[in-house]
Formats: structure tokens, C-alpha cells, sequence
């Protein structure tokens, strides 16, 4: 198995460790998937310090074809529910 498919694997398991017993939103599956592969990405090993870090000023990507104002109110979105349900998730599975 290469490298990319065993980091793969490794993501997706810990995405599942993290949102277990979560009943999550696709946004969240999506934003902790993205948030996981760019720390993985810098080299950092995944931990609650690094994931700290990053998701302080971590912003989902949005498809570029949204028009301006579904981008607001996606903004919106992340930073009032789904920016606070992946804090909780990271909190119950790394501190609680």
C-alpha cells in the first residue's frame, strides 16, 4: 500500500475516532477531513496542538463557482456552527 493511501486510511479512521457518537454534519465531516490533511500536510504530526493551531485560522474551502453571497453566509456558517461543533469534537476526543 503506498504512503498516500495509508495516511488515507490513518485520516479517515481518526476522522472517525474524532466525530464517533457525533451525529455530524456533512459540512463538519468535510471541514475536520480538510483540517486533518493540512496538518498532515505541513509535516506536523496530527496532535491537539497542531490542530489547534491550524484550525485558529482554518477556513473550509468553498467551490469557487458560489456566488458572493452564498460565500458570506457559508462564512457565517462555519464560524457560528460548525467551526464550534469541530472545537467540541476535538475537546471530547483529545481532552475529555
Amino acid at each position: 500500500m503506498s504512503a498516500y493511501l495509508t495516511s488515507q486510511c490513518q485520516r479517515h479512521a481518526l476522522e472517525g475516532e474524532i466525530l464517533h457518537g457525533v451525529n455530524a454534519s456533512r459540512a463538519l465531516h468535510t471541514a475536520l477531513r480538510e483540517l486533518l490533511s493540512a496538518v498532515e500536510a505541513s509535516g506536523r504530526p496530527v496532535d491537539i496542538h497542531s490542530l489547534a493551531e491550524r484550525l485558529a485560522t482554518f477556513t473550509p474551502s468553498l467551490p469557487v463557482e458560489r456566488a458572493e453571497e452564498w460565500q458570506i453566509r457559508a462564512q457565517q456558517h462555519w464560524l457560528g456552527q460548525t467551526k464550534p461543533a469541530l472545537i467540541e469534537c476535538l475537546a471530547d476526543y483529545f481532552i475529555r
